[in-house]
């Protein structure tokens, strides 16, 4: 059925909660789990320079990298001894985008993932990366509440 599972994770509590449902799930079909984090793109105006236009933009995208392997390794270390083969990773670009490019990259059967939590309408105006995500996934997705 499900050999391999993808989990995003933004590291809310609501995707902490997706995690943990990956890792059960895989657990009772002995599938491989990926947890996925993606960095939101810096725009090019990053230079090295904090007085320059765009150098404070550098600050934040070493923040939003330390955040991201910080969201990883807490996943890692919360369940290290789960028994399931379990797996991170690590991108940048567009949220929506990057999980659906990996999970056909990857070959990937299944992707769980939390819902933003929004109502209808504020979510049709808005979106969410799990809305996108369930329209343009390749695989099977499992939306947690």
């Amino acid at each position: 059925m499900y050999k391999k599972i993808m989990v995003p994770t933004d590291g809310s509590k609501k995707s902490e909660l997706a995690v943990q449902q990956g890792i059960q799930l895989a657990g009772v079909l002995k599938a491989v789990v990926v947890v996925l984090h993606v960095i939101p793109e810096i725009p090019t105006l990053v230079t090295p320079y904090p007085d320059q236009p765009g150098g404070f933009l550098s600050g934040l995208s070493e923040e939003l990298d330390r955040s991201g392997e910080e969201i990883l390794e807490k996943a890692k270390d919360k369940y290290a001894d789960s028994g399931v083969d379990f797996q991170t990773k690590l991108l940048r670009g567009s949220a929506a985008h990057e999980i659906c490019n990996e999970a056909k990259k990857g070959q990937y059967d299944l992707i769980v993932m939390a819902s933003r939590g929004m109502g209808e309408i504020q979510g049709y105006l808005m979106g969410s990366v799990s809305n996108r995500v369930v329209r343009r996934a390749g695989c099977s997705v499992l939306i947690i509440r």
